[in-house]
């Protein structure tokens, strides 16, 4: 059997238990906003992913190559940051400018190619589309710098 001092302490970690999971179920401000931003975060990938499942297959919207001129140019901008200034939020403004200056850079690529010449669209097409990924990634970036900012 357990002393009265035993059973004092084991009501008092009860006690605190009961207060525990009350203070995990009740958010405070500041944990309402943190879970707000990945909420949205949630629904940005969401609503894209699902724009280009409806359309058929997420494939066409994925090339490695638009991905790292978008990441690189953010990145780099990023570390241009003075003092004071956020970030995150460098990031995604270089995500944007990353992602015009790598439409530019595909439409170059696109116009030097001999198929552009002979205006051959089967090989022209696809490329303006791998082209028009870079914008898209920059924004979608810069969204979520904004989410998390």
């Amino acid at each position: 059997m357990a002393e009265r001092g035993e059973f004092e302490k084991l009501k008092g970690f009860n006690n605190c238990q009961i207060y525990w999971w009350h203070d995990l179920l009740s958010l405070s401000e500041t944990g309402i906003k943190f879970m707000n931003r990945y909420v949205g975060v949630l629904i940005i990938l969401g609503t894209i992913t699902g724009a280009f499942m409806s359309a058929g297959a997420l494939a066409p919207a994925i090339d490695l190559m638009s991905l790292v001129v978008v990441i690189a140019v953010g990145v780099g901008h990023a570390f241009g940051a003075k003092d004071g200034e956020n970030r995150i939020t460098r990031f995604g403004d270089g995500c944007v400018r990353g992602g015009w200056l790598g439409l530019l850079i595909g439409i170059i690529i696109i116009l030097n190619v001999d198929a552009a010449a002979q205006m051959d669209f089967t090989m022209i097409i696809p490329a303006m589309a791998v082209a028009w990924l870079t914008p898209l990634y920059g924004y979608f970036f810069k969204l979520i710098s904004m989410q998390l900012d």
